[in-house]
Order: structure tokens, then sequence, then C-alpha cells
């Protein structure tokens, strides 16, 4: 991007030469998208796999070596494996995204995806922060949408970072990896939360949802036998004004025995 600029005339002088710099912005990287895909099996001669479509992505049914506008294709036998991959394309604003790919075996049975979840994040002090993803019996996780393991959490994560987390049902003898579910979420500054909570610690959640919900709901966040007795306060991180907004803080409800607060 151009800037350019110049003195203004006045009563002693014309317009000034303009003068220009311009200014080369990075590109933002931003994460893989979740594949979700569903193979329509009714046709053994002719199945067909459509990925879910995703706005501004582009589509693989072969690993990754071809990539087309296409979410689905069809032509498949019921003895054929299908290497399925999504992408974000480039952009004059952002780099290509990673890929994030899926092996079906036509011949195995299909799962929905797990549950939706969010992300909780711990500070560690003033340095970074820990991210868990939620586990979930027979499921696989990853941090950056190519790579799965057994591991949910993750360290490290910087101040400001911007983290997703992934979680899909692993293959089994007769599954396929189920489509997979992410969240993402904007580490708050550490010093912003020190600055309320001084030495004692905190946990950041997100909620993947906008507007009203309707209804009436119940938070109720495990947090260690060792914290009962302790009260637990309530704040929102406002983006716009960079601090933490208090909601509430109910010191006749403590953390229980169990460890619930409630």
């Amino acid at each position: 991007m151009t800037f350019y600029a110049k003195m203004p005339e006045d009563k002693n002088y014309e317009d000034g030469t303009p003068k220009s710099v311009t200014v080369d912005f990075p590109k933002i990287t931003p994460a893989a998208p979740a594949l979700a895909y569903k193979a329509d099996h009714t046709n053994q001669a002719d199945a067909k796999v459509t990925i879910t479509p995703v706005s501004g992505a582009e589509y693989s049914f072969d690993g990754g070596k071809t990539w087309t506008d296409s979410n689905e294709q069809g032509g498949f036998t019921t003895s054929q494996t299908v290497a399925l991959a999504i992408r974000l394309k480039e952009t004059a604003t952002h780099n290509q995204s990673p890929a994030q790919a899926v092996t079906v075996n036509l011949a195995k049975k299909d799962r929905e995806a797990p549950p939706a979840f969010t992300l909780s994040m711990e500070a560690n002090r003033e340095t970074d922060y820990t991210v868990t993803i939620p586990a979930t019996e027979g499921c696989e996780y990853s941090f950056d949408g190519e790579h799965w393991s057994d591991v949910n959490v993750k360290t490290g994560i910087n101040v400001g970072e911007t983290v997703t987390g992934y979680k899909r049902y692993k293959e089994t003898d007769d599954y396929n990896a189920s489509s997979a579910v992410d969240f993402s979420v904007k580490t708050v500054p550490v010093d912003i939360i020190n600055n309320v909570t001084g030495e004692s610690s905190s946990i950041q959640l997100g909620l993947a949802y906008e507007g009203e919900f309707g209804f009436t709901a119940v938070l109720s966040i495990g947090l260690g036998k060792e914290n009962a007795g302790y009260t637990a306060s309530l704040y929102y991180y406002n983006e716009s004004t960079g601090e933490l907004a208090f909601i509430c803080a109910d010191n006749k409800k403590t953390f229980l025995k169990d460890g619930s607060y409630h």
C-alpha cells in the first residue's frame, strides 16, 4: 500500500511536491478450516463424497495433488479409499491456509462428528497460556488441523495469539475417522488479567455463540478439589476497550468439595 503526503498551499507558498512511501503489510496466515464430510454409499458402483462447503475454501479428492472449487465428487466404488482435503485460498490480505485432510475408506461406516466444544485457557503467570481441548472418549486432537494425536493440551501460547483446536473421532476397524469440529479463541493479554486478579489464578473460556440465548443457562466449571472454599468472580473481556468487565461474584456460592462451582 502506498501513502502520499504534501504541504498544503498557503498565502506564501504553492502546493508542495507530493511525497510517497510504500508500506508492505505482511499477509495473515489463517487456521485450517475444519473438514466435515458425508459419503453416499447408496450406489456401490457410483459412490459420492461431499465435503461441507466453507466460504473461501477449495477442495481436493486426491490428497491435495489437485484442487477444485467443487466440494463434491462421484464416480467412486465402495471398494475405494478417498483422500479428502480442504484449505482456504490465498487472497490479497491472507496467505493460503494449511490443509486439513482425512482418508475415507468407502467400505467402512461413517459416524457423526463429536459435539461442539470450547477451548479452556489458563494463564501461566505473565509468560504464556496453556490451552485445553475438552477430552472425549474415542477422539483425537489437533492444534494445527494437520497433525492428530491423543494430546489435547498445548502450552506456550503467546499473549494475544489466536489459537485453534480441532477434534474428531478416531478411525477404527469398522468406522472412518469422523468429520472434525474446531474452535478458535484469542488470548487476553496477561497484564490486563493481572490488573484484576493479582496473584490469583485465572481460566479463560470462549463461547461459540452470538446474540441472545433465548433461555437461562447455568455455568458450572470444574476447578479441582484443591480450590474448595474459595470464591470465583466472572469477567468479560471487551476487545474494543481492551478491558475486563466485571459480571458477577456470588459470595454465597463457593467451590464445593468436589471442585465444582455453581
